[in-house]
């Protein structure tokens, strides 16, 4: 009996033991943001690593789509199309770029965390590379090969000499420490590097109870502390009236209470797993009290065609109001006074208050939704509607009609207005060319107690129908084998958001339409020079391996939670969009940069003519002999330096020619850039004697010069 008690404790305890350990199992990026955070930690984003989290990733719907060949082959050809581009608009060799390539690989398969501290402000970037330092000492040197001035110094901390790039702008230091490769700014004590080498670590509030999946990305912010830090440098500034402005804009919205932001995403099966914590410190205010659960049953009246749909109830009423308390709050009285009349005035002449005829008409419940191209006959590239659900259907009826009253005033050759009886029902139209162009016809009308608003007539007739049969069965979303596949048999009864998204048919309409829009453009950034793949990837093997995808919101005892499954399209599609975007638009910004630089350095030799000419005015319409007699008599507080002219050049910046008067040829050199700090390519702005400013190629203004004595 003993030795079986015995057993069985044994057993019981071992059982127990591995179940907390599971319970608390942490990431790699947990562990590693532990070590490197402290009291004054404002934030942090980490990544596990490609190396933890690979596996998961191939598994999951995102990750065969990625390894998909063609579409392999089409980011492989992109990115080599604008690296080349980028290099040629900016001037630089491929010197550096494949190193970068090669940190950055090396790096982003370690557990990574980027935490931005204060007392005071720092930024630390701190790589795990217990597994993979052999390789990332490798990049990181190749890396430092290749630019000379990334290290200026060494120094010191904890006894691990680093390397370190100071200038005036910032302190900076780099390098290994054991296993850690360590990227500090403006971290003067080196206080990260003793946070990695303390035995202890830190605790993150409420981080820990969010799913990890692995930590593909974990962020995570303290308001409270970024709050306080705002406060402080705000004091030392001598300005703290404009923080607590602020202070009593975000007491009055509800968000001052805020707590710890965080939010972890990784994966979970096919699916990419995101939950996001905003907690509340006490109980919700402001804003967050207008939003209310989620009316589901809409879901039974919406066609199973939709590629997403999202539920909402919110007291716009109740909203309006905080709002307009806020702004009342720190608003000058008399400015508040005028925006008020304004508001009122324009209300007055449209025959329409806001407030009584159109917020307070609407009970909180809605739903918005779009569906894709060809699934109405009047939006060949898809619609989206609107079904809001009204507390008063007399004041909604007086709305239309004023609506209505206020459409037919603006009609014109180019904006049509129709009305027409249609099944019993009251359906508006308005229609303009440029609409029409794109697609779109509003059209709105009242079934019930809902508002029902479309970009297409089609649409809105076909929910106003549905909504008047309130359908139960047959082909509504919730009865979608995608939909049930997808979406939990039970959702959180108080959820105040829920959005639903069949990944496949948006998949579908994106490629699509991006097919639609692709060829002109890349015939229209060729013709830049920037040559992108001509055909986009075709996914028709693996698109209909794609499942839907949840997010639901609620209030929780912690503050405000969501959670999001699904193949994570959405996000990746939006980040792929922004990332092309950026990269196409990395030469015009850097072309916008010397551009601007350009026009700067104009206004600068303009400031001199003016100086120039107020000297002139004062000793016989003479011009001073040399600009420093500008600044001795008061005419310029100091010499201008030309924004273009690099930190390494010690000549001066402009260069004056002496001898002239105001009775000098206008078309006579007055002052010009110094060309010894421009390139032979560049243009330079050049002053005469008419007080104009010209910017002209190098070639050019040489000739000028050659043909003028007093040029030296």
């Amino acid at each position: 009996m003993k030795r079986s008690c015995g057993f069985r404790f044994c057993f019981l305890s071992t059982i127990l033991f591995l179940c907390v350990n599971t319970v608390h199992a942490k990431t790699p990026a947990e562990e590693l943001a532990q070590k490197v955070v402290g009291d004054d930690t404002l934030g942090f984003v980490a990544t596990s690593g490609t190396d933890h989290i690979g596996q998961a990733f191939r598994e999951s719907t995102l990750g065969m789509l990625w390894n998909d060949q063609q579409l392999q082959q089409f980011v492989e050809s992109l990115e080599s199309a604008i690296v080349q581009n980028v290099q040629m608009e900016i001037g630089e060799g491929q010197e550096g770029v494949n190193e970068f390539k090669d940190f950055a690989g090396s790096a982003l398969s370690c557990p990574t965390v980027l935490v931005v501290s204060g007392d005071p402000v720092r930024t630390a970037f701190v790589i795990d590379a217990s597994r993979n330092k052999v390789e990332l000492e490798k990049a990181y040197k190749a890396l430092l090969a290749v630019d000379p001035n990334a290290v200026t110094d060494k120094i010191t901390f904890e006894g691990y000499e680093l390397n370190s790039s100071i200038d005036e702008m910032m302190h900076g230091y780099h390098g290994f420490v054991d296993d850690y490769f360590v990227a500090a700014f403006d971290d003067k004590q080196g206080k990260t590097v003793k946070r990695l080498l303390r035995s202890q670590t830190s605790h993150l509030d409420r981080f820990g109870e969010l799913q990890a999946n692995g930590d593909a990305l974990a962020i995570y912010v303290d308001f409270p502390r970024i709050m306080k830090k705002v406060e402080s440098l705000a004091e030392k500034e001598n300005n703290p009236g404009d923080v607590e402005d602020v202070k009593i804009v975000l007491n009055k919205l509800g968000f001052l209470n805020t707590g710890v932001i965080a939010e972890r995403l990784g994966f979970a099966g096919k699916d990419l797993a995101c939950d996001t914590l905003i907690e509340i410190q006490g109980q919700p205010t402001g804003l967050w009290t207008t939003l209310k659960p989620v009316d589901y049953s809409i879901l039974q009246v919406i066609d199973d065609r939709v590629m997403n749909v999202t539920l909402l109830n919110c007291d716009f009423g109740k909203a309006v109001d905080i709002v307009v308390d806020a702004v009342k709050a720190v608003a000058p009285a008399h400015d508040f006074a005028e925006m008020k009349q304004q508001y009122t005035a324009w209300e007055e002449k449209i025959g329409v208050s806001v407030r009584k005829d159109i917020i307070d008409a609407m009970a909180g419940p809605m739903a918005f939704y779009a569906v894709p191209s060809g699934a109405v006959m009047d939006a060949p590239r898809g619609a989206f509607a609107a079904v809001i659900k009204m507390s008063n259907e007399q004041k909604m009826d007086n709305l239309i009609s004023k609506v209505a009253q206020i459409a037919k005033t603006l009609q014109s050759q180019e904006i049509q207005f129709s009305v027409v009886e249609k099944g019993g029902r009251t359906y508006y139209y308005l229609s303009s060319t440029a609409l029409s162009f794109m697609g779109i016809l509003p059209s709105w009308t009242v079934d019930g107690d809902y508002l029902i608003l479309a970009s297409s007539a089609a649409l809105c007739e076909q929910t106003a129908n549905e909504l008047s049969r309130g359908k139960t069965a047959g082909n509504s979303i919730v009865t979608s084998e995608r939909y049930k596949a997808a979406v939990p048999n039970q959702l959180p009864k108080d959820a105040v958001f829920f959005r639903y998204v069949d990944s496949q048919a948006q998949l579908r309409h994106t490629i699509m339409s991006a097919q639609q829009f692709w060829p002109m453009m890349t015939m229209g950034l060729s013709q830049q020079g920037i040559k992108l793949p001509v055909m986009l990837p075709n996914f028709a093997s693996v698109i209909d391996k794609v499942q839907g995808s949840y997010t639901y919101a609620q209030f929780t005892d912690n503050g405000f939670e969501s959670e999001y499954r699904g193949t994570g399209l959405e996000p990746a599609v939006a980040g792929a969009i922004g990332g092309i975007s950026a990269a196409v638009a990395i030469p015009a910004v850097h072309q916008t940069r010397i551009i601007a630089r350009e026009v700067a350095a104009g206004s600068q030799l303009r400031q001199i003519g003016h100086a120039a000419y107020s000297y002139a005015t004062e000793n016989n319409d003479q011009f001073p002999p040399n600009l420093e007699v500008l600044i001795q008599k008061g005419y310029l507080d100091v010499l201008p330096e030309s924004p273009r002219k690099p930190d390494s050049f010690s000549g001066p910046s402009y260069i004056y020619v002496s001898g002239r008067s105001v009775a000098s040829e206008p078309d006579e050199v007055l002052a010009f850039e110094n060309p010894d700090f421009l390139a032979e390519g560049d243009e330079i702005n050049v002053l005469f004697i008419d007080s104009h400013v010209e910017r002209m190629p190098i070639s050019e203004f040489r000739k000028i010069a050659a043909e003028d004595d007093n040029i030296k």
